[in-house]
């Protein structure tokens, strides 16, 4: 699996998360049958570092528009 590979699954996590966090254990069970336990280790990680990116850019954007 490569990166553009887990990048497509946890865009659809990001997609699906209507605000909350998805678990290790929820990942697991929705892709325990498609994928390895690694597998689903690299995407849980993957999704935890774009949601926080994501957080971190909304917050910034947030800071300057207090500037304003």
């Amino acid at each position: 699996m490569n990166k553009k590979e887990v990048d497509s699954i946890v865009q659809c996590l990001l997609d699906a998360d209507r605000g909350e966090r998805w678990t290790k254990t929820q990942i697991q069970n929705r892709y325990q049958t498609q994928y390895s336990k690694d597998q689903i280790e690299r995407i849980y990680h993957r999704y935890n570092y774009l949601l926080r990116k994501q957080e971190n850019t909304a917050g910034q954007e947030s800071r300057q528009n207090e500037k304003r």
